[in-house]
């Protein structure tokens, strides 16, 4: 996995970058070669002073990841587009918070001149413990940005990496795949809010990561926990049919009883179809055998 920080100017700069994309001028293609030669790359948006008419946050806001790699527009530009929409961070996490410095090689400099030493860099690579440390003081990995990520040799180098790659994969495919459905629960329909989703919803795999599924919104649903532990057990099943995507019942679903003490009831209709993500692009693939 590779790291990579996109400085935003949105509002402020000749070319320009939205949550599907960014464009830039060719001499960055440089921090972008990992990509370019089939690594997954993981981007961080950082908002610069100088975005939103100069009320830019000055922090890392953002993230979400590439594996496309990026194409030449015209004119001495190249556009990145996203796998998925970006995700914003938990929280804005400065370039300094607590006398930790997110990005280490800007920890050489004095805070006066880190802005000047950045210039010319709006698209840099960055190194797993940079990564780490930003993606922990946001809240995103449950550490502290001080617990260490602090790269040392040998094999806990490689275990750490490791462990920030799978982190980075599962929280990634969570944040794309909850965000592409609208925060909706897939098969009941049923919406929770922006901010409770994370603990409200979960993102399950269509083809499970150990049958060789992806990691990647287009093979993923949104349901309730409910519904999840349901399709987990084989209770009910997700099908392409008819050229649409559908539930149906598993052989054992009749013997539930799905009607709670106060007359509810969970309905899952047997041949219903899914609640998409409306932008077909982010919808899910039929699966290939």
């Amino acid at each position: 996995m590779h790291y990579v920080i996109l400085v935003s100017q949105t509002g402020q700069q000749t070319y320009d970058d939205s949550e599907r994309h960014y464009t830039y001028p060719a001499r960055y293609n440089a921090a972008l070669a990992p990509l370019m030669a089939g690594e997954p790359t993981v981007v961080i948006l950082y908002e610069s002073r100088r975005a939103g008419n100069g009320r830019g946050l000055q922090a890392y806001i953002g993230w979400t990841v590439v594996t496309r790699p990026p194409e030449p527009t015209g004119h001495g530009l190249w556009v990145l587009t996203y796998d998925s929409p970006v995700v914003p961070l938990p929280r804005p996490v400065k370039q300094e918070e607590g006398g930790v410095v997110m990005e280490a090689w800007l920890g050489a400099f004095p805070l006066r001149e880190r802005g000047v030493r950045q210039n010319g860099l709006s698209v840099r690579s960055v190194t797993d413990a940079d990564a780490a440390r930003i993606f922990a003081a946001s809240g995103l990995l449950g550490l502290t940005p001080s617990a260490a990520w602090t790269v040392t040799d040998g094999e806990e180098t490689q275990r750490r990496r490791e462990a920030l790659d799978r982190a980075v994969r599962d929280r990634s495919f969570r944040a794309q795949v909850l965000a592409a459905y609208r925060w909706r629960c897939a098969v009941t329909g049923w919406q929770a809010p922006v901010d409770l989703s994370g603990s409200l919803l979960d993102a399950a795999h269509l083809r499970s990561v150990a049958s060789g599924g992806a990691d990647h919104v287009h093979n993923g649903v949104a349901l309730t926990p409910t519904v999840h532990r349901l399709l987990d057990s084989g209770l009910i099943r997700v099908t392409f049919e008819e050229g649409r995507w559908r539930t149906r019942h598993g052989p054992e679903f009749a013997r539930l009883n799905l009607m709670g003490d106060g007359g509810s009831r969970l309905v899952i209709e047997d041949r219903a179809p899914l609640w998409l993500p409306p932008d077909p692009r982010l919808q899910p693939r039929p699966l290939q055998s």
